[in-house]
């Protein structure tokens, strides 16, 4: 796998970079990682001189959930200087075991399991084979060596033989040192806690792991204390339920759930609210001082964490989020205190709390040898492994057990292969004025794209123009033409994006925005010249001058709440309506006083109802059901909205793309959906048309109406291209079987973005598939009826 890694992406292994800025940061990590592990093996095997040719790499064991949900042992390693964000850059898959194949041979964590010791043992071999032999490539001989074993706690127990581990109080409970539930405390906090000096005196297993071969003495350094299950699985959760439910206890809420759970994410969304609820004028108490301490001390620790550097920390910064932690174990020891004093069931101290503290030991020894630079605590902090290890073990539902090894290895290769050759590349195109050049724009999505094309629907060429921009998942999903220009609205990107046609020119610009957070994820070209960001999880509107040239957040803050709205429409008023999302009500947004309110039905919170919204001939805005069950109608001379039309069964993603046809009746394009929806506005009346679409969803995720009038949409998971004539209702499936031309996922979200050029000609720009695709409409004769088949090309 290396290998071939080394051979076509060997920028996935070099942290992005080329390979004399990857020797350079490799040094640079090295001599971090000196000081806080100087026995480890690779100082031993490699000198200072060959340091610059090691990668850093790690090791993650996880069950995740597979077929009829038993457990799906998934075994990945990775760069610890990963070359993006996304999970399969940070991971590669290994091998899968389904339960079946070892569960008989459990014989508890201290002794081992046979099956997965044997697995360890060859994975080990091959881990020491590329840390002290290498991989011969064209840069020379690089050497992939491994420092740490990723997993929750249960598997690091488990691979590494523990015999101290969590679930051993009051016996010794920790693999990193002595402590205990009676004569060394692992409950003690304090500097002169009798654990500190016995950390590293003995291996935590009886049993050799096979993966103690790694280590220079089978020492626990090698387990990676892991922030994600410590804290946001962990100690973190443990302190907001007993806060919580503490409030409840006083009287501060009524409690209606209280047996609802929440997730990792959860963690840090309810910490910041706990930290404002608690600075409210309450009346005081030790209680409440103290969870207020320990909610702010743990949120500044852990958004320094993820503030800083992935990998390193700046001395300021480490100096304040120890800090923070300081802060809050402090209190939290207290406030566990008093609970047990005053015979309360809150704030447990469980050993994830002990395991904390010994981030905040080692954070503290960096710090005290006084280094120019410290490795974050979020280092080998688990979360996007979480998400790895449920996108492999989705895979690894699909095939017979008994192949499922083999068939997860393959389809995992064969999907990461294509992500690593630039899937996910354009979520949306704009056509660019003759006046400004013409051409068709597409904005990249993903970092596999790092430049905005240009493309020449007359030629057939494509061109990229501009800077590279800066790199990340979802950058831009939106955008719009505006006074000659292309502006795009950030969704994970940090600023505004325009495009200028005739300087062939691109430049991110604007207030800067948080990164990430899927921030905006629609955009329309007000009366007044300016661009609207229509907020997703953003909290305001953002509003682009293309005159001022600037781009900031206007208006008052929405309710909160995240996955608000994704697509609006500009009423002849100058004002603009936004249907629900998962937000409760449609919104009216006044652009002439950055002011907005709330209208039409109040739907219950989430459902994921509109995504397609088109403005109707009769001077009315009509969103058609994604996951909605009947169509919504706003009005905007009443001002108001109201559900139209007849009941829609359930089903997520009925249709997310619609056009307004030269008949005045509106079109709604399959995704999920099996049929066309035509509605007629003048009547109200809704129906299917065509015939029933074979496939597994995913269908169609945009479309055009072409100069004769007839609509367009390429295919998403479809094979050919949609036709749509709007005057005979007829609907059928023209041009050449695209499988092959674009396949992507078993053939799934090739084309998401379809545009008009201004020489008539439709092209759609690839999400998934490997070429761009070219529409030339069929010529009609004066009765508008049908006279000569489709033309369809494809251009690289």
């Amino acid at each position: 796998m290396a290998q071939e890694i080394f051979r076509s992406y060997e920028d996935k292994l070099f942290a992005g970079r080329s390979v004399e800025s990857a020797q350079g940061l490799f040094l640079r990590f090295w001599r971090t990682f000196r000081q806080v592990h100087p026995d480890s093996m690779v100082f031993r095997v490699h000198s200072q001189d060959e340091l610059k040719f090691c990668i850093p790499c790690k090791f993650h064991v996880h069950e995740g959930t597979g077929l009829r949900k038993s457990a799906v042992l998934q075994c990945s390693w990775g760069p610890v200087l990963a070359s993006g964000v996304a999970s399969w850059l940070r991971y590669f898959f290994w091998t899968a075991m389904g339960h079946d194949a070892y569960t008989e041979h459990n014989v508890g964590w201290e002794w081992g399991n046979e099956v997965v010791d044997a697995l360890m043992k060859e994975l080990a071999k091959q881990a020491t084979s590329a840390m002290e032999t290498g991989i011969a490539t064209k840069h020379g001989t690089f050497f992939l060596c491994f420092l740490s074993l990723e997993g929750d706690l249960p598997i690091q127990a488990k691979i590494f033989h523990c015999n101290r581990h969590f679930l051993r109080v009051p016996n010794p409970m920790c693999p990193w040192c002595l402590a205990d539930g009676e004569t060394i405390p692992f409950t003690d906090v304090r500097s002169t806690a009798s654990w500190r000096a016995t950390v590293g005196q003995n291996v935590p297993w009886s049993v050799e792991p096979p993966l103690a071969a790694l280590t220079r003495n089978g020492e626990a350094t090698f387990l990676a204390k892991d922030l994600f299950h410590i804290v946001s699985l962990g100690i973190g959760r443990t302190f907001l339920a007993s806060a919580i439910c503490f409030l409840v206890y006083l009287g501060h809420f009524i409690p209606t759930n209280m047996d609802g759970g929440f997730k990792a994410s959860d963690t840090y969304l309810i910490l910041s609210w706990l930290a404002d609820y608690l600075g409210r004028p309450l009346q005081a108490s030790n209680y409440i001082d103290n969870m207020s301490a320990c909610a702010h001390g743990l949120d500044d620790f852990m958004r320094i964490c993820f503030k800083a550097d992935r990998i390193f920390m700046t001395p300021t910064e480490g100096q304040s989020a120890l800090t923070a932690l300081d802060k809050f174990l402090i209190h939290y020891i207290r406030l566990a205190y008093d609970a047990n004093r005053d015979r309360l069931v809150f704030f447990n101290i469980t050993p994830k709390l002990h395991y904390l503290d010994h981030v905040r030991m080692d954070l503290r020894g960096q710090l005290s040898r006084q280094q120019q630079r410290l490795l974050n605590p979020m280092a080998f902090s688990t979360a996007m492994a979480e998400d790895y290890v449920g996108r492999a073990s989705v895979i690894s539902r699909t095939p017979h057990p008994t192949a499922m090894p083999l068939r997860t290895a393959q389809k995992w290769l064969i999907e990461t292969r294509l992500r690593w050759r630039g899937a996910f590349k354009y979520q949306v195109a704009v056509a660019a004025s003759s006046e400004a050049g013409g051409g068709v724009y597409a904005i990249p999505f993903a970092q596999t794209c790092g430049r905005v094309v240009c493309i020449d629907p007359e030629s057939g060429r494509k061109e990229e123009v501009g800077e590279e921009l800066s790199l990340g998942q979802a950058r831009y999903v939106a955008a719009v033409s505006a006074g000659g220009k292309i502006f795009a609205v950030p969704c994970h990107a940090r600023h505004a994006l325009e495009v200028d046609p005739k300087m062939k020119s691109v430049r991110e610009f604007g207030q800067e925005l948080p990164y990430g957070g899927l921030k905006y994820q629609a955009a329309v070209c007000g009366l007044d010249g300016c661009v609207y960001g229509i907020p997703f999880n953003a909290p305001r509107f953002l509003k682009i001058d293309p005159v001022m040239g600037t781009s900031r957040e206007v208006g008052e803050a929405l309710p909160s709440g995240g996955f608000k709205y994704m697509t609006a429409v500009v009423a002849p008023s100058g004002r603009i309506y936004v249907p629900p999302f998962d937000a409760e009500q449609a919104l009216e947004f006044d652009p002439a006083t950055a002011s907005w309110r709330s209208l039409g039905p109040r739907f219950s919170e989430g459902g994921q109802r509109y995504v397609a919204a088109v403005l109707a001939s009769n001077g009315s805005i009509y969103a058609l059901p994604c996951n909605a069950e009947r169509i919504l109608e706003i009005s905007p001379l009443h001002r108001d909205a109201r559900e139209v039309g007849p009941s829609f069964p359930r089903g997520l993603f009925r249709y997310q793309a619609a056009v307004v046809a030269p008949t005045g009746r509106i079109y709604g394009i399959p995704y999920d959906a099996s049929r066309v929806l035509e509605f007629d506005p003048s009547t109200g009346l809704a129906r299917d048309i065509g015939h029933d679409l074979a496939g597994d969803g995913r269908q169609y995720a945009a479309a055009a109406v072409a100069e004769n009038g007839l609509i367009y949409a390429p295919p998403s998971g479809a094979e050919r291209v949609l036709e749509i004539d709007p005057w005979s209702q007829l609907v059928r499936e023209v041009g050449p079987t695209l499988r092959g031309i674009a396949e992507v996922d078993n053939g799934g979200d090739k084309y998401q973005a379809i545009v008009g050029a201004p020489s008539g000609k439709l092209v759609a720009v690839p999400y998934n598939a490997e070429r761009i695709l070219e529409i030339v409409p069929r010529q009609l004769d004066l009765k508008m009826r049908p006279s000569m088949d489709n033309c369809l090309n494809t251009m690289d």
